[in-house]
């Protein structure tokens, strides 16, 4: 699956979605575009985005888009630190901005 991780979560979320080709906004070079633009540039490239954005639900009609948007609630570091799969697999450079975890 190609997930893209939206700007405000941590490279070191990626460490969870292993076996997956993780991107994210920042490395694309996608900081700061709307929500409607960033779906509809991730069309035909990816398959999900993960994000915080309580909004975006409210803010984009989704059943019309080709992407599956997962919502992560509360602190996505603490998620993370406590997380078994976040452990296993090695910190991602935040010097690149980009991730790409694969099994």
């Amino acid at each position: 699956m190609r997930v893209l991780l939206d700007e405000q979560l941590p490279l070191d979320l990626a460490a969870a979605l292993q076996g997956h080709r993780v991107d994210t906004v920042a490395g694309r070079g996608w900081t700061g575009i709307t929500n409607g633009e960033l779906l509809r540039r991730m069309g035909g490239e990816y398959d999900a985005l993960v994000t915080m954005d309580r909004g975006i639900e409210f803010q984009q009609n989704l059943t019309s888009v080709a992407v599956g948007v997962l919502l992560v609630r509360g602190h996505p570091t603490a998620w993370c630190t406590s997380s078994r799969s976040c452990q296993r697999s090695s910190t991602p450079s935040r010097r690149s901005n980009q991730v790409n975890s694969t099994a």
